[in-house]
């Protein structure tokens, strides 16, 4: 049987795994021969794709889908700055309904499945009138549920946003379950899934928790500590794991999938420590170095041999290392490995067959 035509992916709250999520459902879909079609209606944060404000997350998405992106179509509205104000003072000089309406004529025409993507928490863009419930709404898409793994928390989550969404309108098609500890998973498919039944709602995955998705990539710390990568700047989609010192070398710690944190004076001695121990591959995520922008020519030398992205930054030691833990990571279009690893993990653990069932949104 075919794929709904629409769905729309909301998440109960920001940091769910919303876009995880998307990309993990796409990746499912495709398994099935669906050609998929990507949109997300109402952005928050944007980057410049030519000159022109996109989402954050349309990169991404064009970028595993192998699309062209079109701001218009891809990303029709951005809600930046100063943009609230404007709205509540002259609402008739705004039309996002039609932005909206005009990008899904033209994904529809063209792909068997369009997935819509919400932003934040379901109520986010109300002061538009957009919340992702009117959104949906406006689409006549299925909403697919996505929350953060528990079982209480995680069944009054489902029970209010259910709520939201049929006042607006708008009926929910199935829930994902995400960041489930893997020791919990079948204890929350079993307890939440009778509740999802009782609702009359499919659980369509419970997705086991995977450390290595939070972890922030390169050019996350580069953005974070405003870095200057100047070696190897192609290896900026690398995952860090975590930060090490001088100390934690001379220790001889662990170094796998690390940052290594050191002032550009001391970095001679950090690299005879490390010759010793990895003559050959170091495991190493990056390395920081903070204080004067000077390398010795074997600092240059060493880190060409073992292509290992490098960058400065102005800030002290204590102040990088400060502005990492701040870091809440997402996925973005740089970390093409990290999406692709993202969605393997969420589609092996969906099953969408109730999707197929569907009467709704054919």
């Amino acid at each position: 049987m075919p794929a709904p035509r629409r769905l729309f992916i909301a998440a109960t709250n920001q940091h769910v795994g919303k876009t995880t999520a998307t990309l993990g459902l796409i990746a499912s879909l495709q398994q099935y021969g669906i050609q998929v079609g990507y949109c997300k209606p109402l952005g928050q944060k944007y980057v410049l794709h030519r000159g022109t404000k996109v989402d954050k997350d349309a990169p991404i998405f064009m970028n595993y889908l192998q699309q062209e992106l079109i701001p218009e179509i891809h990303s029709p509205v951005i809600m930046s700055s100063g943009l609230t104000c404007n709205y509540l003072r002259s609402p008739e000089s705004f039309d996002f309904e039609d932005q909206i309406r005009h990008a899904s004529s033209y994904l529809e025409a063209r792909f068997d499945t369009v997935v819509y993507e919400g932003t934040g928490h379901p109520g986010v863009g109300s002061v538009f009138d957009m919340s992702n419930g009117d959104t949906a709404s406006l689409l006549q898409a299925g909403v697919i549920l996505v929350v953060e793994g528990g079982i209480g928390k995680t069944i009054d989550q489902i029970s209010l946003n259910k709520a939201f969404f049929e006042q607006k309108g708008a009926h929910i098609c199935g829930v994902i379950i995400n960041k489930v500890i893997p020791s919990k998973k079948e204890k929350v498919s079993q307890v939440v899934g009778q509740k999802l039944r009782e609702l009359g709602i499919p659980l369509l995955g419970v997705i086991p928790y995977r450390e290595q998705l939070t972890y922030p990539g390169m050019e996350m710390i580069e953005q974070a500590v405003d870095g200057l990568c100047f070696a190897h700047r192609e290896e900026l989609s690398r995952a860090v794991a975590g930060v090490v010192s001088l100390e934690d070398i001379k220790k001889r710690k662990d170094l796998k999938e690390k940052l290594l944190i050191v002032e550009s004076c001391a970095f001679d001695g950090a690299i005879q420590q490390m010759t010793i121990d990895f003559p050959v591959n170091l495991p190493l995520s990056g390395i920081l170095l903070t204080g004067e922008q000077y390398l010795s020519p074997t600092a240059v030398r060493f880190i060409n041999e073992r292509r290992i992205p490098t960058m400065f930054t102005e800030m002290s030691t204590f102040q990088a290392v400060h502005a990492i833990g701040k870091i809440k990571p997402k996925l973005s279009a740089q970390s093409m490995k990290m999406a692709e690893e993202a969605a393997c993990l969420v589609s092996k653990h969906l099953n969408l067959t109730s999707l197929f069932a569907m009467k709704h949104y054919a």
